[in-house]
């Protein structure tokens, strides 16, 4: 269990829209970003969980999905678990129980059940999981200050070497 725990990632909190409430946690080791609630809708089959996730639009982000077991299992090792049970963290409305996961084999749809840790597999005829969506995480995008400092910065080194070099002059008409 230690070991578990010294593996985990860490959760950040994340405001998508600006209103200065948490709408995701970002979990750095899956790289992606949780809703803040899991099970919004309650428990259903696969195809109207998957369904569910591919259409919502929560917080202006319209990408959301079910996660992969790598996912909800990094989750897992990051919230942590007492007993078997994956502690809550900062989510809210999280149910004790079995979460769809994305992946399947044949006929075979994989899930986590928060109760144990362990790894569940139904068929889409009739199992009902709860399900929480994610979404990649945003790429953060470079403030135009450090764009521009590292122009001037290639700029001043490329002058540089040409000095020394004495490579780069320009060549005059006749």
């Amino acid at each position: 269990m230690a070991a578990a725990q010294a593996m985990a990632g860490t959760l950040s909190p994340v405001d998508i829209d600006g209103d200065r409430a948490f709408d995701a946690y970002l979990e750095s080791d899956a790289n992606v970003l949780w809703f803040h609630t899991a099970n919004v809708d309650g428990a259903k089959r696969f195809s109207a969980a998957s369904a569910w996730a591919d259409a919502q639009s929560f917080a202006g982000v319209v990408n959301w999905r079910l996660p992969t077991m790598l996912e909800l299992r990094s989750l897992y090792a990051t919230l942590g678990s007492s007993g078997g049970a994956m502690n809550t963290g900062p989510f809210d409305a999280v149910s004790p129980g079995q979460y769809w996961s994305s992946d399947r084999s044949g006929v075979n749809i994989f899930g986590l059940d928060t109760r144990t840790g362990f790894t569940v597999a139904h068929l889409d005829n009739g199992a009902s999981l709860f399900a929480w969506v994610v979404t990649a995480a945003p790429v953060p995008e470079p403030p135009a200050a450090v764009l521009l400092l590292g122009a001037l910065a290639v700029l001043v080194l490329r002058r540089r070497s040409c000095r020394s070099a004495l490579r780069c002059e320009t060549t005059r008409p006749v």
